[in-house]
């Protein structure tokens, strides 16, 4: 079995309107090695199972002492990074 995990992570030094910028872009790049390490799979080893079982976003300022408040944008950015990762990886698997 293949088990995938992806956090996308923005900087602390990075505004609320910025971070979707960030977010995307990683997780635009974790589509990319799935698509690539399905193909794969696919090919060598189809009965192979993959997982995906660990998908999120980690608050830019999650490391901060003592820990901030986590803004009301966050749960939305959280929601639409789900939205969008379970569009794009429901098409890998045809």
């Amino acid at each position: 079995m293949v088990s995938y995990h992806f956090y996308a992570a923005p900087s602390a030094d990075q505004s609320p309107e910025v971070q979707q910028y960030t977010v995307f872009d990683q997780a635009a790049g974790f589509l990319n090695s799935v698509r690539y390490l399905d193909s794969i799979r696919q090919r060598l080893s189809p009965k192979t199972q993959t997982d995906l079982d660990e998908l999120g976003l980690i608050p830019a300022d999650d490391n901060a002492v003592p820990r901030k408040p986590i803004p009301d944008s966050y749960w939305n950015l959280c929601g639409a990074l789900y939205g969008y990762l379970y569009a794009e990886l429901a098409a890998v698997r045809h």
